[in-house]
């Protein structure tokens, strides 16, 4: 249940760092320990590391699915 919670999250959060790398959503940044910038314009390297996060999250919940229903 843990895992597919945990996938579940990271699903959510490759969604908001893709929409953000695509300009698509602005928002500024939440917790800071230097200067911290918010991400604007298109950024392919935001874009590629939503897609990763949201298939490593999907990978995870299909696993925890798989094992739930044994």
């Amino acid at each position: 249940m843990i895992l597919l919670l945990t996938g579940l999250g990271v699903i959510a959060l490759g969604a908001l760092w893709f929409l953000q790398g695509s300009e698509l959503v602005h928002i500024q940044p939440v917790l800071c320990a230097a200067d911290c910038e918010p991400v604007v314009g298109h950024q392919p390297v935001w874009q590629l590391a939503g897609v990763v996060a949201i298939l490593t999250g999907a990978l995870a919940s299909l696993a925890a699915l798989r094992k739930l229903r044994r």
